[in-house]
Protein backbone atom coordinates (compact mmCIF):
# COMPACT_ATOMS: atom_id res chain seq x y z
CA UNK A 1 0.00 0.00 0.00
CA UNK A 2 2.56 2.40 0.88
CA UNK A 3 4.33 1.37 -2.70
CA UNK A 4 1.47 1.93 -4.62
CA UNK A 5 0.95 5.40 -2.52
CA UNK A 6 4.99 6.36 -3.26
CA UNK A 7 4.60 5.38 -7.11
CA UNK A 8 1.31 7.33 -7.47
CA UNK A 9 3.11 10.17 -6.26
CA UNK A 10 6.44 10.02 -8.11
CA UNK A 11 4.03 9.13 -11.34
CA UNK A 12 1.92 12.65 -10.26
CA UNK A 13 5.40 14.78 -9.90
CA UNK A 14 6.72 13.22 -13.36
CA UNK A 15 4.15 14.31 -15.01
CA UNK A 16 4.04 17.47 -14.17
CA UNK A 17 8.20 17.93 -13.77
CA UNK A 18 8.47 19.36 -17.32
CA UNK A 19 6.19 22.37 -16.52
CA UNK A 20 8.17 23.09 -13.20
CA UNK A 21 8.84 26.76 -13.13
CA UNK A 22 10.65 29.03 -10.83
CA UNK A 23 10.93 26.61 -7.75
CA UNK A 24 11.64 28.33 -4.76
CA UNK A 25 15.34 27.67 -3.57
CA UNK A 26 14.37 25.60 -0.31
CA UNK A 27 12.65 22.51 -2.27
CA UNK A 28 15.38 22.77 -4.76
CA UNK A 29 18.05 22.23 -2.29
CA UNK A 30 15.73 19.31 -0.37
CA UNK A 31 15.71 17.17 -3.60
CA UNK A 32 19.33 17.46 -4.64
CA UNK A 33 20.23 16.49 -0.79
CA UNK A 34 17.58 13.89 -1.05
CA UNK A 35 19.03 12.19 -4.34
CA UNK A 36 22.79 12.92 -2.66
CA UNK A 37 21.48 11.15 0.46
CA UNK A 38 19.72 8.07 -1.39
CA UNK A 39 23.19 7.95 -3.45
CA UNK A 40 25.20 7.76 -0.35
CA UNK A 41 22.64 5.58 0.98
CA UNK A 42 23.16 3.36 -2.13
CA UNK A 43 26.69 3.14 -1.75
CA UNK A 44 26.99 1.80 1.19
CA UNK A 45 24.55 -0.67 0.90
CA UNK A 46 25.59 -2.57 -2.34
CA UNK A 47 23.16 -4.91 -4.02
CA UNK A 48 20.74 -5.85 -0.84
CA UNK A 49 17.49 -5.94 -1.69
CA UNK A 50 16.90 -2.36 0.28
CA UNK A 51 19.15 -0.68 -2.34
CA UNK A 52 16.87 -2.01 -5.11
CA UNK A 53 13.57 0.24 -4.27
CA UNK A 54 16.39 3.29 -3.26
CA UNK A 55 17.82 2.42 -6.59
CA UNK A 56 13.90 3.13 -8.13
CA UNK A 57 13.85 6.17 -6.14
CA UNK A 58 17.39 7.63 -7.28
CA UNK A 59 16.09 6.81 -10.96
CA UNK A 60 12.81 8.84 -10.41
CA UNK A 61 14.38 11.69 -8.52
CA UNK A 62 16.32 12.06 -11.25
CA UNK A 63 14.17 11.38 -13.70
CA UNK A 64 12.25 13.98 -12.21
CA UNK A 65 15.07 16.68 -12.21
CA UNK A 66 16.17 15.78 -15.67
CA UNK A 67 12.49 16.85 -16.82
CA UNK A 68 12.69 19.99 -15.23
CA UNK A 69 16.04 21.61 -16.71
CA UNK A 70 15.42 20.03 -19.95
CA UNK A 71 12.45 21.41 -20.53
CA UNK A 72 12.48 24.59 -18.23
CA UNK A 73 16.24 25.48 -18.07
CA UNK A 74 15.91 29.03 -18.16
CA UNK A 75 12.66 29.11 -15.68
CA UNK A 76 14.35 26.77 -13.43
CA UNK A 77 18.01 29.09 -12.12
CA UNK A 78 17.39 27.86 -8.23
CA UNK A 79 17.32 24.00 -9.44
CA UNK A 80 20.46 24.45 -11.43
CA UNK A 81 22.66 26.56 -8.91
CA UNK A 82 21.92 24.24 -5.96
CA UNK A 83 23.13 21.12 -8.53
CA UNK A 84 25.99 23.47 -9.21
CA UNK A 85 26.56 23.30 -5.53
CA UNK A 86 26.49 19.61 -4.98
CA UNK A 87 28.32 19.19 -8.35
CA UNK A 88 31.16 17.33 -6.95
CA UNK A 89 29.55 15.43 -4.04
CA UNK A 90 26.79 14.26 -6.62
CA UNK A 91 29.99 13.08 -9.61
CA UNK A 92 31.44 11.22 -6.41
CA UNK A 93 28.45 9.47 -5.58
CA UNK A 94 27.57 8.90 -8.95
CA UNK A 95 31.18 7.06 -9.73
CA UNK A 96 30.72 5.00 -6.65
CA UNK A 97 27.27 3.83 -8.35
CA UNK A 98 27.91 4.02 -11.77
CA UNK A 99 24.61 2.25 -12.59
CA UNK A 100 22.73 5.29 -12.37
CA UNK A 101 25.46 7.60 -14.90
CA UNK A 102 23.05 6.97 -17.65
CA UNK A 103 20.26 9.03 -15.57
CA UNK A 104 23.03 12.00 -14.83
CA UNK A 105 24.52 12.56 -17.85
CA UNK A 106 21.85 15.96 -19.01
CA UNK A 107 22.34 16.90 -15.45
CA UNK A 108 26.24 16.94 -15.74
CA UNK A 109 25.94 18.36 -19.24
CA UNK A 110 24.04 21.23 -17.99
CA UNK A 111 26.21 21.44 -14.58
CA UNK A 112 29.51 21.53 -16.92
CA UNK A 113 28.18 24.13 -19.07
CA UNK A 114 27.21 26.94 -15.96
CA UNK A 115 30.49 26.16 -14.65
CA UNK A 116 32.20 27.27 -18.09
CA UNK A 117 29.96 29.95 -17.72
CA UNK A 118 30.88 31.07 -14.09
CA UNK A 119 34.53 30.77 -15.03
CA UNK A 120 34.34 33.04 -18.41
CA UNK A 121 32.40 35.46 -16.00
CA UNK A 122 35.17 35.41 -13.25
CA UNK A 123 37.64 36.09 -16.39
CA UNK A 124 39.32 33.39 -14.78
CA UNK A 125 40.28 34.92 -11.93
CA UNK A 126 39.51 32.79 -8.36
CA UNK A 127 37.63 35.75 -6.80
CA UNK A 128 34.82 35.22 -4.61
CA UNK A 129 31.66 35.88 -6.86
CA UNK A 130 28.35 36.21 -4.33
CA UNK A 131 25.00 34.17 -4.98
CA UNK A 132 23.24 36.86 -6.54
CA UNK A 133 26.02 37.16 -9.50
CA UNK A 134 26.07 33.37 -9.54
CA UNK A 135 22.02 33.17 -10.13
CA UNK A 136 22.15 36.04 -12.68
CA UNK A 137 25.09 34.33 -14.43
CA UNK A 138 23.25 30.88 -14.17
CA UNK A 139 20.20 32.84 -15.60
CA UNK A 140 21.94 34.18 -18.32
CA UNK A 141 23.49 30.98 -19.22
CA UNK A 142 20.63 29.00 -18.99
CA UNK A 143 18.70 31.26 -21.66
CA UNK A 144 21.45 30.91 -23.85
CA UNK A 145 22.01 26.39 -23.71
Amino acid sequence: NKQQLRNSCMDVLMDMSGQFRSLDLYPCERIVSSIESLLKKSARLGSSEECIGIGYLIKDITLLINSSIVNQTQHNPNLLYSLLYKKDVLKDLVDQNPHFLPYFVNIFDVVDYLSLSIDDDSDGFEAVIDTEGVLKTIKEAADKY
